[in-house]
């Protein structure tokens, strides 16, 4: 049965929690103190970290898409608010 939260998951979210799920199937085969366990607990955290920061660079180039690439202070103001950088994400290459 579904629950009405699903609604809310996105297929980032489904991304994340499938890989996390695999790196923390790897990463019980160690004892919790091992520098292999806190690796690969780094690398679900830097994983979950790139894919949120991709999440957020594609809507909020959807976002400017939708008023022909400029903000206006409003808006930039709004982002800077809930701690979005419009500058630094207008300067992001990363695909």
């Amino acid at each position: 049965m579904r629950h009405e939260s699903d609604n809310f998951i996105t297929s980032n979210d489904r991304e994340i929690y499938h890989t996390c799920s695999i790196l923390e199937s790897i990463a019980q085969q160690f004892d919790s103190a091992s520098p292999e366990h806190q690796a690969i607990e780094d690398a679900a955290v830097a994983f979950i970290l790139v894919h949120q920061h991709k999440s957020l660079l594609s809507a909020y180039r959807k976002l400017k898409s939708t008023v022909s690439d400029e903000l206006d202070a409003e808006i930039i103001d709004k982002l800077r608010d809930m701690g979005i950088n419009p500058d630094e994400l207008d300067n992001d290459n990363l695909q």
